[in-house]
């Protein structure tokens, strides 16, 4: 399985409703395997992440390849570390539906 370097860019946006997060959007070479290693990675360390609450997070999402020692075995397993671009609180997104039903 190839993973990104570090000059590509896998933008993914993530949907939290204050008890699950979910991926409902990405951008950049980012598989769906790949996805489903962050969404567990998501249900397993519980609100980490999601500070600013309830709403839609943009993240940076690097591929880290762990450490191994000279046996080969996992001194550190590898992971996705996120960067938080941007986030769009809950509110803002009911007043963004509400608006798009107006037009309507």
């Amino acid at each position: 399985m190839k993973f990104p370097n570090d000059n590509d860019k896998n933008l993914i946006e993530v949907f939290y409703s204050g008890d699950d997060a979910m991926i409902n959007g990405a951008h950049g070479y980012i598989t769906s395997e790949m996805l489903e290693m962050i969404e567990t990675d998501f249900s397993g360390n519980g609100d980490d992440g999601f500070e600013k609450g309830m709403g839609n997070y943009l993240f940076e999402a690097k591929y880290d390849d762990g450490q191994f020692d000279e046996y080969g075995r996992c001194e550190i397993k590898p992971y996705w570390e996120l960067a938080e671009i941007a986030f769009k609180p809950m509110e803002t997104l009911h007043e963004t539906t509400a608006q798009l039903e107006d037009k309507s």
